[in-house]
């Protein structure tokens, strides 16, 4: 997708989560290793966020994260 739009960057990485709330979607990313290691990686530069609606997890949660 960033290439696709021509976003230049050395590296990317993301974090998905269904849930129906934002702390719930927080709590589970911070008690996944993978998913804690993304947001406490101190070399990632950018972080964009993204909310929608979901009808089976009621929202979907996506952060986007990119060292330049």
């Amino acid at each position: 997708m960033l290439q696709k739009e021509g976003v230049t960057y050395k590296f990317a990485g993301e974090n998905l989560a269904g849930n129906e709330t934002g702390v719930k979607a927080v709590n589970a990313w911070m008690n996944s290793p993978a998913h804690k290691d993304n947001i406490l990686d101190e070399d990632y530069e950018y972080t964009g966020i993204c909310v929608v609606d979901s009808e089976v997890y009621g929202k979907v949660y996506v952060q986007l994260f990119m060292g330049v």
